[in-house]
Parts: structure tokens; C-alpha cells; sequence
């Protein structure tokens, strides 16, 4: 009789007998604070919670550094962030404690329930503690410098000066990112600040300076994205292309006296 209970109570989970198999992933019905918000006062846990259990994903524990973890983005923080498993629901919350700022709340693709089937869709969540939040966007294609090559899920930060902190999001498999919040809505250059050598911004700020594209393979871009921004766009290849014409056309001859050579003296000496 005992064995019979314990074979009982070890039995794998599955689907209810003569229904249908549960392929539904998991999905999100509410999240506390919700997309919007403006909640000077809150200071208690974010709420992300599902229609159904979710998996633990062990390892996630309560530090944030486990897979659960790494499916949620909180940005911006400084430090780790506090994400824990509750059956249906995950709650996230910054060490550091919630800041007077606007926060951006990114649930990636990967969480699954208990029969594996996947959450496969983000959700992005915007909520303040300060008075306001405004609307901009930055997007682009993360690229290697050196290479010219797309970097498919590259971490993207775009950081609003004169902050030390940024926003977070997660590039896709092609390497795009859209990166929508408040701050880079009033700040110069904001356009400028996205993480990473190579990326193209495609953003809609409403002040800036210069957007630099950065690499031959992003030429092609310039002047689509001239209509589409305010910023002053920047193409290296047409502007080494003008400087040879320039040089060109001045008829330049080499120099046939003076030589580069180091100082007599070292340099901090001069000053003085």
C-alpha cells in the first residue's frame, strides 16, 4: 500500500485524461505598477504576473544572477536586481530601492510553464516616480566596428547625460533594437548615446547634435534617415570621398623641405 502512495505522488505531471494537450505558452495578464503609471510613492515590489504557473528555472533564486533572471531587463539601475519566483507571478525589485525617475520594465522571451511551452513574445512596461514621462525612441542595428558584422541579441544601453545609468533593452536575431522612454526627449545629443561601436540610430529626438554612422555597410542608411531625424547625419565614406576630392582640386605638392621629428625637449618643459 505504501508504494502504490509514494509511485502515486512521484507521477509526472501531464495533461488531464481524454483532453487536449496543453500547447499554449504562458501569458502575461497584469502588471503592478502598469504601463504609464505615475507612482511618486511606490516603493513595494513590481508584479509581473501569468495566466498559469510558470516555471522556477532553477538557479534564478532571489539575487538575480540565475535564468529567470536574465529574462527580465529593469533599467535603470545601479547594481543587481531582485527577481523571484511565485508560482504565477514574479516580482522584481532593484537593491538599490526605486529612484525618482522613469523606469523600463522588459519581460524577454523565454519564460515557459511547467509543460515547457514558451513565452515568446516581449512586453515592455514604462512607469515613473517623478511627475511626467515623455515619449522617444531610439532604434538601430547593432554592428562590429572592426568587422562590419551584425551582432544578433547584442545588450544594448543608451544612457541620458549627464546620468550614469542607462536604459537596457535586448537586440533581436537580425541585430535590430527599439529602444522606447522619457529621458531622451529632452536631452542634447541623445541620439549619440547608444552602447556599442557600430550601431546605427534611427531615432526621434526632438534635440541633438550629430548622428555618426559608424562603418561602409551603414552608408546605404544616410539618406533615409536624414528625413526621419533632426539631427545633423554624419556618413564617413561621402566625407573621405569630398576630402580627396578637396585635395585633389588644390593641386597639392609634397613639401620639399622640413622634416617630422620629435622635440628637442620633452613637451611639458615648453610651458613652462
Amino acid at each position: 500500500m505504501l508504494a502504490a502512495l509514494f509511485g502515486g505522488a512521484c507521477a509526472s505531471l501531464g495533461d488531464p485524461p481524454g483532453g487536449p494537450p496543453d500547447i499554449a505558452p504562458p501569458k502575461i495578464v497584469h502588471i503592478q505598477p502598469e504601463s504609464g503609471a505615475v507612482v511618486p510613492k511606490f516603493n513595494g515590489d513590481l508584479v509581473v504576473q501569468f495566466d498559469e504557473v510558470i516555471d522556477e528555472m532553477p538557479g534564478s533564486g532571489g539575487g538575480g544572477s540565475g535564468s529567470l533572471a536574465r529574462q527580465i531587463l529593469l533599467s535603470p539601475v545601479a547594481g543587481n536586481v531582485k527577481v523571484t519566483w511565485h508560482r504565477s507571478s514574479i516580482s522584481v525589485k532593484p537593491r538599490e530601492g526605486w529612484k525618482p525617475r522613469v523606469y523600463r520594465l522588459e519581460v524577454l522571451p523565454g519564460i515557459m510553464d511547467l509543460r515547457r511551452n514558451r513565452f515568446d513574445t516581449a512586453r515592455v512596461v514604462l512607469f515613473s516616480r517623478r511627475p511626467e514621462i515623455g515619449h522617444a525612441r531610439i532604434g538601430g542595428i547593432a554592428l562590429g566596428w572592426v568587422d562590419q558584422r551584425i551582432i544578433p541579441r547584442a545588450l544594448i544601453e543608451a544612457v541620458p547625460a549627464p546620468d550614469t545609468v542607462g536604459y537596457l533593452t535586448l537586440a533581436d536575431s537580425g541585430g535590430q533594437f527599439n529602444l522606447a522612454t522619457d529621458p531622451f526627449a529632452s536631452i542634447g545629443g541623445g541620439c549619440d548615446n547608444v552602447a556599442g561601436p557600430g550601431t546605427l540610430p534611427t531615432a526621434t529626438c526632438s534635440s541633438g547634435t550629430e548622428a555618426i554612422l559608424g562603418g561602409s555597410r551603414l552608408s546605404p542608411y544616410a539618406a533615409a534617415l536624414r528625413g526621419c531625424t533632426p539631427l545633423v547625419v554624419i556618413e564617413p565614406l561621402a566625407c573621405a570621398v569630398a576630402l580627396a576630392e578637396s585635395l585633389a582640386r588644390l593641386g597639392l605638392r609634397q613639401s620639399k623641405a622640413g622634416k617630422f621629428a620629435r622635440p628637442p625637449r620633452p613637451l611639458e618643459e615648453y610651458g613652462r
